[in-house]
């Protein structure tokens, strides 16, 4: 009896794993994906540096 039960459990998670694979492809991923984009950005990674200067140099008096 133990040799079914453990043969109908391999059964079942062997039926599961292709829907968990398409889930982590097609949801799971593309969501990581935006979270990654929207808290780097090469663009301002690459401009601060020159933004920090021009403020350092800038002196708060007039209009930047």
């Amino acid at each position: 009896m133990a040799v079914a039960l453990t043969r109908s459990r391999l059964q079942a998670v062997g039926l599961t794993l292709p829907l968990i694979a398409f889930l982590c492809v097609t949801w799971i991923a593309p969501i990581g994906m935006v979270a990654v984009r929207s808290v780097y950005d090469p663009v301002v990674a690459d401009a601060l540096p020159q933004t920090r200067a021009f403020v350092e140099a800038w002196g708060g008096h007039s209009k930047p």
